[in-house]
């Protein structure tokens, strides 16, 4: 699409506009826009790029996440096997104080680490996610100078306000969940008990965070701007 730019209407003779006691000034008026097809430019182009850029960016943080609980399952298999399974003919006090002097195994520090690179690869994600976010914010303030409440479709149905909304509440969703991860990450080697283990490893399979909303927020971001 080709960036249009306001064009203001043009009073007849007869219009008051051209009284010198006139009152109103003339206004402007946002073009119509015809559906978007074929080579994009300007607000469409930027739009559709960030569309694009959602699916892939959660494509790509549902691998790592799915990553990250392949680990987190060799964590707790390993903490139930070598730890927990060790102390299981003590009582209550002497297990509890031989799972805290239990020597841990070699290879659960090699699966901490790999965790902690999974949770690096969330943080750029969401860091890009912000981008995104904030370049929506960016054609939004544009389009609204352009077009008084940017309400005009860029596409279909969706005006920028739509889009933008849109990347705010997935962005929130993501955020919260990103939160999450990094407090299963600090302290999942660090468990006490089986209970807390599993509702670590259940936590991060399930994601609370984000629900099934963004799922249909990011496909309609998809259909709405010709992907699909």
């Amino acid at each position: 699409m080709s960036s249009q730019a306001r064009s203001p209407s043009i009073p007849s003779e007869n219009t008051a506009g051209n009284s010198p006691n006139s009152l109103f000034s003339p206004i402007q008026v946002c073009p119509t826009r015809s559906p978007q097809a074929g080579n994009l430019t300007g607000s469409a182009r930027k739009v559709k790029d960030s569309a694009a850029d959602w699916h892939n960016h959660v494509q790509s943080w549902n691998a790592l996440s799915s990553k990250g609980m392949s680990i987190i399952n060799k964590i707790a298999n390993l903490k139930l096997e070598t730890i927990f399974n060790s102390t299981s003919s003590a009582d209550d006090e002497e297990d509890s104080v031989t799972r805290n002097t239990f020597s841990m195994p070699e290879e659960l520090e090699t699966w901490c680490k790999a965790l902690d690179t999974v949770l690096e690869g969330m943080n750029k994600i969401v860091k890009k996610l912000e981008i995104v976010t904030a370049a929506l914010k960016g054609v939004r303030d544009l389009e609204w100078h352009r077009c008084v409440g940017g309400a005009e479709p860029l596409f279909q149905t969706w005006p920028i306000e739509e889009f933008y909304n849109a990347s705010e509440e997935l962005l929130a969703m993501f955020n919260r969940e990103l939160e999450l991860k990094t407090t299963i990450v600090q302290n999942v080697a660090h468990v006490q008990n089986r209970e807390t283990l599993m509702f670590y490893t259940s936590a991060w399979l399930h994601q609370p965070y984000i629900d099934k909303n963004a799922d249909i927020l990011i496909q309609s971001m998809v259909v709405e701007t010709g992907f699909r």
